[in-house]
């Protein structure tokens, strides 16, 4: 599990996360990442082997609105992948 403040056509290209993904693509080692926001292009990152990709925003608002639950959002967001993660086992 990994993350980004936003995921985008720019993150395949020369941000970490596109070298965590071919890393662990190349182990045959699923990817998730968790993110604030999904921009245009960020689909190019499943050819770097990242295997989903998961928002924590959890209602469409303004981001000065979205800041004041980040924590509580990011904490339910990463609480479900794990639970889903759980019960793929």
């Amino acid at each position: 599990i990994t993350g980004e403040g936003r995921i985008d056509s720019q993150s395949a290209h020369g941000k970490v996360i596109s070298g965590i993904t071919a890393r662990a693509k190349k182990h045959g080692v699923p990817v998730a990442a968790i993110v604030g926001d999904i921009g245009k292009g960020a689909e190019e990152l499943f050819d770097f082997g990242l295997s989903g990709i998961f928002t924590i925003n959890r209602r469409a608002v303004p981001f000065s609105e979205a800041k004041k639950t980040t924590k509580a959002d990011l904490a339910f967001t990463a609480e479900n992948l794990i639970r889903f993660i759980l019960a793929t086992k």
